[in-house]
């Protein structure tokens, strides 16, 4: 039986965090020999908490659905590289709208305070703040990271859920945090059904999908998907997998001339770059035997 609190890690030390917390291994989904899923899952009202442990900089996640961590036997010494989490923002099925606004920003404040910083990905331009917000806002930009540094108004909270998701990124020594929140569509026919009385102008239903990534796995597979000369380069792609900081430098060059370009260009539409910024190095994650 599952336990109900959790610690999980990731990297080489992660199989063991999931076995201590009575997985189940899927060997059903995918060859086992291509990818491995190891799983948790809880079901309300008894949900499980989830705390993600990353060199002692702990994450928690009280109302957790589920935990999925993925393996890839090609690479055996990086055990676990992925974790997703989906978990509720309150401990209730349904929640006032305001509520889940607090509590969003509650998170994101909760993530800060425990050492995960704030990332832009290194094609993205470098705006924080309320023009992130303004930016992301425009149709172009509709499915990119906030600054989670700025507290969002309500409003401005509500506007971006009309559009699709709220998105927030974070990084912490070699691994990559993305935070997603959606609002799942409730009617009137299901409440009536479980005989609540909500007004949905004021209440809704809302799910936070979590991923950790390592550095390793995102950016290999950053490479192995732009920079083999077509589908069938399989000499390239073994070249990668054997030289990722050679191959890294290749890919960081082009995301800082896409990061040029578009920063070019929203600086004459009035836009101002955080030039401050600057991507963490990655290098030291890349070598040849992980660092965790």
């Amino acid at each position: 039986m599952t336990k109900k609190q959790v610690t999980l890690t990731i990297g080489a030390q992660a199989s063991k965090s999931f076995t201590d917390a009575m997985a189940d291994i899927d060997d059903q989904t995918a060859p086992k020999e291509i990818v491995g899923f190891t799983s948790l899952s809880w079901s309300p009202p008894q949900l499980g908490t989830v705390t993600f442990d990353h060199g002692g900089h702990q994450i928690h996640f009280p109302h957790t659905f589920s935990a999925l961590g993925t393996s890839w036997p090609l690479y055996p010494d990086e055990g676990i590289s992925i974790i997703n989490l989906r978990t509720g923002i309150s401990a209730t099925e349904y929640i006032r709208h305001e509520e889940a606004w607090k509590n969003w920003q509650a998170l994101l404040m909760h993530v800060q305070e425990n050492g995960w910083q704030v990332s832009i990905s290194e094609y993205d331009p470098r705006i924080r703040g309320l023009e992130r917000y303004n930016y992301i806002m425009s149709e172009d930009a509709a499915f990119s990271s906030i600054d989670p540094a700025y507290p969002l108004s309500y409003g401005q909270w509500s506007n971006l859920l009309e559009k699709k998701y709220i998105k927030a990124f974070f990084y912490q020594d070699g691994v990559y945090l993305n935070l997603v929140l959606s609002q799942n569509p409730v009617s009137a026919d299901e409440l009536a059904a479980k005989k609540l009385d909500l007004n949905l102008a004021e209440w809704g239903q809302y799910l936070v999908e979590v991923e950790f990534s390592t550095v390793r796995y995102s950016k290999r597979n950053a490479m192995l998907s732009t920079l083999p000369r077509n589908d069938d380069d399989t000499e390239t792609e073994l070249k990668i997998r054997q030289n990722l900081p050679f191959y890294w430098q290749e890919l960081k060059q082009r995301y800082a001339k896409e990061r040029e370009q578009s920063e070019l260009k929203l600086i004459q539409q009035g836009y101002k770059i955080d030039t401050s910024y600057q991507s963490p190095d990655i290098t030291p994650y890349l070598q040849s035997k992980p660092v965790f």
